[in-house]
């Protein structure tokens, strides 16, 4: 603290007077050094602060409105700044980090109960695979889709069960491992290593492009997205998972977030090892996995579905549209325009 916030901290009133009873407190103002100085400020073209001696509802009235204006202002510069170049040292260390980091929850940690591990995913996953494509499941056979980032292998499994041939690709090596082992029944499933933020050696006549939870990792979502558009044939689908920005009618969603974020900091430099006995602490090591994969990661965008929908209209999608109302990220699929 420097020297004038001591002072001016020393000078703060006190929201307490000694010996007075509650009902004869005054409210003590929020901002006491503008009060003082309110004459001088009456030549603004704005008042820069509710005073105290309003009414307590309607200064939360307009508190409201103006958190409302300031996130609605947050989402629209976090567009722009991510329409921006930012390919720099910086970016690129944090990317490495991305592919060390799912290398650990791959192949050291213990997967949740969403993955092919658990009976009763594996059995009910095929449906869950069509509702977020929007799609029934006689859809997928015949077709070919390609996975983009697809991790350990559930959905390349999932897809291929339903009879579509299916190219995969990732990063992170312990990732293409388990996907090779879970799908090594298909013939139709390649997993092969690239990055989704780079050209791919693909033809374009893919029927559907499936991206799951990988693009907001990737510190230039647009720029991924771009690229793996490109292989979508006329007439074929994408579809989109991606982290959303809280519901504005939602407290759960503002305190995780800043709950994650808290976590994240204070784990930062510990090692893959430590930070995964942090997380057990939360929930147990069945949902480690799950906490280490939304903690552990630097880049972790947060979209509104408005932004998505935009994008993909620009590049040439119609048909917009989310599935799974009843899950906090957005499950995006379109269709591009023949």
């Amino acid at each position: 603290m420097n020297a004038v916030a001591v002072r001016v901290a020393a000078r703060a009133p006190s929201p307490v007077e000694g010996g007075e009873s509650k009902s004869s407190r005054q409210e003590v103002p929020v901002f006491p050094r503008l009060k003082s100085t309110a004459t001088a400020l009456t030549g603004l073209s704005r008042k820069v602060w509710e005073p105290a001696d309003h009414a307590k509802d309607e200064r939360i009235r307009i508190l409201e409105a103006k958190v409302e204006y300031l996130l609605g202002e947050t989402y629209r510069l976090k567009s722009i700044q991510r329409s921006m170049p930012g390919a720099d040292d910086a970016l690129e260390y944090l990317r490495d980090y991305q592919v060390a980091t799912f290398n650990h929850q791959w192949g050291e940690i213990v997967y949740h109960d969403e993955f092919l591990s658990n009976p009763a995913w594996r059995k009910q996953a095929p449906l869950d695979a069509a509702e977020r494509a929007g799609v029934a499941l006689e859809w997928f056979r015949g077709k070919k889709i390609l996975d983009c980032g697809c991790g350990p292998g559930r959905h390349a499994w999932t897809l291929a069960s339903l009879g579509a041939a299916v190219t995969g690709f990732d990063m992170a090596e312990q990732a293409l491992d388990a996907a090779r082992q879970a799908t090594a029944e298909f013939q139709e499933v390649k997993i092969e290593k690239h990055s989704i933020l780079e050209p791919l050696p693909y033809p374009v006549d893919f029927d559907m492009v499936w991206c799951y939870g990988v693009l907001h990792h990737t510190g230039d979502t647009l720029g991924g997205l771009r690229n793996i558009v490109r292989h979508v044939k006329p007439g074929g689908r994408i579809y989109l998972m991606l982290y959303a920005e809280p519901r504005r009618d939602n407290v759960f969603d503002y305190q995780y977030q800043h709950e994650v974020a808290t976590l994240r900091e204070a784990t930062r430099g510990l090692p893959f090892t430590d930070k995964a006995k942090v997380y057990e602490q939360i929930e147990g090591p069945t949902q480690t996995l799950a906490w280490f994969d939304a903690i552990s990661s630097e880049i972790n965008d947060l979209y509104t579905y408005e932004e998505i929908e935009v994008h993909l209209r620009t590049l040439g999608f119609t048909d917009v549209k989310r599935t799974m109302p009843n899950e906090t990220m957005h499950n995006v699929v379109a269709t591009r325009a023949t």
